[in-house]
């Protein structure tokens, strides 16, 4: 994170929340080699979908209509997000424990606001809170980009109090 970011940061998120942030990431950071691929180039975002819905699969996720995957209507239109034409530019991220994903988010960006569309991890290391970094990664990656606006939709409760 640029300096110029960490300060944005700083300065917008509570001291509380950081410190939840830090502590939740530690343990993460703990367990072993923590890696992030992201990207919102078309010619890469597919390959990162099939990540997505790999962890998925092993999410609580998988047994609601939440899933990317659970219905093929829903797929189609994470799909049809993914092109090239589409206004609203895809991000999608997946981030791996020991080099295998077991987590990952999509987030669009229009109209210098960031949305976050998706967070998903796999339930087998939910106590080693990855939600927390993917939300994390969520915020860097507004700042970073200059958005004016996280809008994580619905859900997310916790995070939109504090």
């Amino acid at each position: 994170m640029k300096s110029s970011e960490a300060k944005s940061a700083k300065r917008l998120l509570g001291s509380n929340w950081r410190r939840h942030v830090r502590r939740k990431s530690q343990k993460l950071l703990a367990a072993g080699n923590v890696g992030w691929l992201s990207s919102n180039d078309p010619a890469a975002t597919p390959a990162l979908l099939g990540l997505i819905q790999m962890v998925e699969r092993k999410s609580w996720k998988s047994s609601h209509a939440t899933a990317v995957g659970s219905h093929p209507d829903r797929l189609a239109f994470f799909q049809a997000l993914l092109r090239p034409e589409q206004p609203m530019r895809l991000t999608l991220s997946a981030l791996t424990l020991d080099g295998i994903p077991i987590g990952g988010s999509i987030c669009g960006a229009y109209g210098g606001t960031s949305f976050g569309l998706v967070i998903v991890f796999d339930g087998r290391v939910e106590q080693l809170s990855p939600g927390v970094v993917l939300q994390l990664m969520m915020v860097r990656s507004a700042i970073a980009e200059g958005h004016g606006a996280l809008n994580l939709l619905r859900g997310f409760g916790y995070y939109k109090q504090h």
